[in-house]
């Protein structure tokens, strides 16, 4: 189960692969530096940040400290197109646990996708890549996007011999902040293994810092070792690597 989790992350929001800028098409966010974006977990199971173990009712609030520019690329390594994404603090019930950095890296959502529904369709072209690589392996990816209210929904399923890894995601389009989180990975005889379930709330008043750090971050994975992990691993919606959330042993 440790390989079919190596390589999660978000297309959709999340598969941002650090290389240089080309002349092409750039998605951009509608937030500054200093947007704020908070989340209640509803549901988790067996996910952890460091050693804590998420629960419902656990907080997290986000603070965006800078905004990148990447590249988007195929299986091939060719690039698709490139797009902002926002590095930020981010507070587990008010303890420090990232600065400055890109919460995938936690195995954690952005709280910011560009806005606009033309950045999702190009999202389906990464998605559809995926599959077809996918499909070489024995892997089946399913994939559903949707426009409704204002907003983007989009559904990943990614079944393989080691298991299946459910997510859905609800963006709204005008402003690109992620409004509700699901990620469930199931084994090989169906039972849920990992649950990791959000919603946004309303941020915090005030600067929210804390003195407390509970865990640290490695330096950021170029786009070609992004790129292998995922592919090794099952899906592509949680930024890949060896430091996603952990399964409890």
């Amino acid at each position: 189960m440790r390989s079919l989790l190596a390589g999660l992350i978000t297309v959709a929001l999340l598969l941002q692969v650090a290389v240089p800028v080309r002349a092409l098409n750039v998605y951009r966010l509608s937030v500054d530096v200093g947007s704020k974006a908070s989340y209640v977990i509803v549901d988790a199971y067996n996910v952890s940040i460091g050693d804590y173990y998420l629960k419902a009712g656990d907080r997290l609030d986000y603070k965006v400290t800078d905004i990148i520019e990447v590249n988007i690329t195929y299986t091939n390594g060719s690039v698709a197109f490139a797009v902002e994404m926002p590095l930020c603090t981010v507070m587990l019930n008010g303890n420090l646990i990232m600065v400055n950095d890109t919460p995938q890296k936690l195995g954690l959502y952005s709280p910011y996708a560009p806005s606009g529904v033309n950045y999702w369709q190009s999202q389906k072209l990464i998605l559809e890549d995926l599959r077809e690589k996918y499909k070489e392996g024995g892997s089946d990816l399913y994939y559903s996007l949707s426009f409704k209210e204002g907003q983007a929904r989009l559904y990943i399923e990614l079944s393989g011999r080691r298991g299946t890894i459910e997510e859905r995601l609800i963006v709204d389009l005008e402003t690109g902040l992620l409004l509700k989180f699901e990620r469930t990975i199931y084994g090989t005889e169906g039972r849920a293994v990992k649950v990791f379930k959000g919603i946004y709330v309303e941020p915090p008043s005030g600067s929210g810092s804390s003195e407390t750090t509970i865990t640290t971050v490695s330096e950021p994975l170029g786009g070609s070792q992004l790129w292998l992990m995922v592919l090794i691993a099952m899906v592509a919606i949680v930024i890949a690597g060896g430091i996603l959330t952990r399964g409890k042993r």
